[in-house]
């Protein structure tokens, strides 16, 4: 999908093929579509580095980043402990942020060399 482009609705279902089941690789865990990023090595993009490093252009920015993707960090976050006191595992979590005025915003890098100097872990 090239910028401009338009979604139209169609009449036709197009049904993901089903995910894996607990009993294949990757834990029932699978991208059915990698699309448009399979050859995506997390490089930053470089029309976003220079929309976020010019003056305020919010209509330059957003198109930037139509074009291109930001990364999302995800990162665990340990369950309370069962009744037993056993560890209760982890969930997985995306990062947000809180403006000091409210506003909630979700943590996204341009390319992983980015997220990894926020958490290099």
């Amino acid at each position: 999908m090239e910028h401009g482009d338009r979604l139209e609705p169609t009449a036709t279902t197009n049904q993901p093929e089903p995910a894996a089941t607990m009993n294949e690789p990757g834990d029932g865990r699978r991208l059915v579509s990698p699309g448009r990023f399979t050859a995506d090595d997390g490089s930053s993009d470089p029309d976003i580095c220079a929309a976020l490093s010019a003056p305020v252009d919010h209509e330059r920015l957003r198109d930037a980043v139509r074009a291109g993707r930001l990364i999302v960090a995800i990162v665990a976050s340990p369950t309370d402990t069962g009744e037993s006191g056993d560890a209760g595992g982890s969930q997985m979590s995306v990062v947000s942020m809180v403006a000091a005025d409210g506003r909630r915003g979700l943590l996204a890098f341009t390319g992983l060399d980015a997220m990894h100097r926020w958490n290099p872990h």
